[in-house]
């Protein structure tokens, strides 16, 4: 990086590590098979990935199947398991109800209780399989009734000797509807 910016020049690095990617580029190209599918800032591929496939190439990301059920005034609702209220995602291009997508979530934008959040939009039950500590954060995965697995990261702002929930516990695992995107390809 310094020298790039002694030299005033563009520098083209080509790298598999996507933290490496994110850390120093101030514009990524995510291939695949030879092809181009997505060219911006860091933070937008981050936050906005254009396909299912960048969002799983770039960071970790918790995947939903699911179809537009609906969408008024920037919220699309997503189908996406039986027995379950519908998904309220913030998204301003218009959709076809009916159209089969992917909903999109980080880790980090996942939260977690002990009780359903008298306001949570989109909350659903589950109970925690694993637990992986990893000092600035925990990782929780939880297992929902239908089988669909969400991984929760959850910053460890204080030193505790124990958790409010551990492995097998039941929790809810919630997140705003502007915390994921949907993916139609």
């Amino acid at each position: 990086m310094d020298i790039q910016e002694k030299l005033g020049t563009t520098f083209v690095i080509v790298t598999h590590d996507q933290e490496e990617a994110m850390t120093v580029a101030s514009r990524v190209a995510v291939m695949d098979h030879g092809q181009l599918v997505q060219v911006a800032t860091p933070e937008h591929i981050y936050e906005f990935p254009n396909s299912r496939y960048v969002a799983d190439f770039i960071g970790d990301v918790n995947l939903i199947e699911g179809a537009v059920k609906s969408q008024k005034n920037g919220i699309c609702q997503v189908s996406w398991a039986e027995g379950f209220a519908p998904l309220q995602v913030a998204h301003a291009v218009m959709l076809k109800g009916g159209a089969n997508c992917t909903f999109a979530i980080r880790p980090e934008k996942v939260e977690v209780a002990t009780a359903k959040p008298k306001d949570a939009i989109n909350a659903v039950q589950g109970r925690v399989l694993d637990i992986a500590y990893h000092g600035n954060l925990s990782t929780y995965h939880v297992e929902l009734a239908n089988g669909q697995m969400i991984k929760a990261q959850v910053t460890n702002k204080e030193r505790t000797g124990r958790r409010a929930f551990t492995w097998e516990d039941p929790i809810w695992v919630f997140w705003t509807p502007a915390a994921g995107v949907i993916l139609t390809t």
